[in-house]
């Protein structure tokens, strides 16, 4: 045979473990982002309140998820970190019917939801990351690949379960569901703390994309921390990164059009004559949308530069975004869907990557989870509570049309940021001591 080293080493089994998580745990989330917005008008409650609720499956990770990754940094914690939310998350959604249209009980709820399971995205991320650092056969993208597969049949297996029999299934679905992905995690090896090490500075002439460049400055070896909770120094760390906090920002930007788009699609389908069998189809096909491009993320890190990659999926947010407003048939609402994958397919394993390169590993989980936070928390938090609002007062297909233009603004600061930044006099001291992407 050939000579393959060139092909990376190979895949671990232990990215299969990983790849059963994702797919379990992702099948769980698509219960409560597809179809809680649907019930909770069917039994009443109006679109802001429904917007409201939707906030609060967001707002307590805002918090919890830095804390998490803390708390996982502090001792790699991480499988008994999951294995805690998922059950607290799974008594909470299991208790939202007996709430029934009480908005005060059904927040709060909510908020336990959001503070434990729907605050592991992140952990599970710097999870796989952690893991990949003792064993380089563990690939991020293919197993995230799994998790969006997970939400795809999900999506649509729950879709068909509704409709013969009624937006109430979802909740006994989801604490099934979920207690398989516990099971999955159950057979993963509990993540082992990294010991100082030396590390070697690459040159500017690395591969940004060579996974085996170590890219964290020689001050930032790993250190393990001793006590659970968020440093000053972390949090120096964060706000004194600019690319960083200037990704963050216009992220966020776009982060809170697409959960407002993600939180009334089923609405907009209902209003445009489908059905939740097409409400199902929908979140399949954007999930769907997003494999190619998770499985094939290791390849696209080493044909371009991270920085476009981030550009391009941000562009085609603009698409994903923008044309909801203007399409009026169900089967045109679900096709577009497909877009998903060249907007966040893309930005999702790019930005992964990406943070665990510029941040010291010290603080690697609290970055991770802290962007997580930002994007699933703040602007879900905002997404969900002000398109609730706007919906009210201008309609649904008039809040639909809005959400375009934000979404242009980021792109093009994100873009002039680029721009300003490559052509920065000290650009060249910043690689030399973060290792920053190109």
């Amino acid at each position: 045979m050939g000579d393959t080293s060139h092909l990376g080493p190979a895949v671990s089994g232990t990215t299969w473990k990983f790849a059963g998580l994702e797919f379990f745990f992702w099948s769980s989330v698509v219960a409560l982002e597809a179809f809680l917005v649907p019930y909770l008008t069917t039994i009443g409650l109006g679109s802001s309140a429904a917007g409201i609720v939707m906030s609060s499956i967001f707002l307590g990770g805002i918090v919890s998820a830095p804390l998490w990754g803390a708390f996982c940094d502090a001792g790699s914690r991480h499988r008994f970190v999951m294995l805690l939310s998922f059950a607290i998350g799974a008594a909470a959604v299991l208790l939202i019917p007996v709430a029934g249209a009480r908005l005060l009980p059904v927040f709060v709820l909510g908020l336990a939801y959001s503070a434990t399971a729907n605050a592991m995205p992140g952990i599970l991320d710097s999870w796989i990351m952690h893991t990949r650092r003792g064993d380089k056969g563990v690939q991020y993208g293919l197993a995230r690949g799994f998790g969006s597969a997970g939400f795809a049949l999900g999506g649509l297996a729950l879709g068909r379960l509704i409709d013969a029999s009624s937006l109430g299934i979802m909740f006994p679905y989801y604490a099934v569901v979920v207690g398989i992905a516990a099971l999955m995690a159950l057979r993963i090896s509990r993540s082992r703390s990294l010991l100082p090490v030396p590390e070697a500075v690459g040159t500017s002439a690395d591969s940004d994309a060579d996974d085996d460049v170590p890219v964290h400055a020689v001050a930032d070896r790993p250190v393990v921390s001793q006590t659970p909770h968020i440093s000053g120094g972390a949090v120096k760390a964060m706000l004194t990164s600019v690319p960083y906090m200037v990704f963050l920002a216009m992220s966020l930007l776009i982060f809170i059009q697409l959960r407002a788009a993600i939180t009334f699609l089923p609405l907009l389908i209902y209003e445009a004559g489908g059905s939740s069998t097409m409400v199902g189809l929908a979140q399949m096909v954007g999930a769907g949308g997003e494999i190619p491009f998770m499985f094939a993320s290791v390849l696209l890190l080493k044909w371009f530069r991270p920085r476009a990659l981030l550009l391009f999926s941000m562009a085609m947010f603009i698409l994903r975004i923008g044309l909801l407003g203007w399409i009026h048939s169900p089967e045109g609402l679900v096709a577009a869907q497909a877009l998903h994958g060249l907007s966040f397919g893309v930005f999702l394993p790019v930005s992964i990557h990406y943070i665990d390169r510029i941040a010291p590993h010290r603080y690697a989980t609290v970055f991770q989870t802290t962007a997580t936070s930002v994007h699933f928390g703040i602007g879900s938090v905002i997404g969900s509570s002000l398109s609730g609002i706007i919906v009210s007062a201008t309609g649904l297909r008039a809040m639909y049309r809005l959400l375009g233009f934000p979404v242009i603004l980021a792109t093009l600061g994100f873009a002039v940021f680029l721009f300003i930044d490559t052509r920065s006099p000290g650009r060249r001291r910043t690689e030399r001591t973060t290792h920053e992407l190109r």
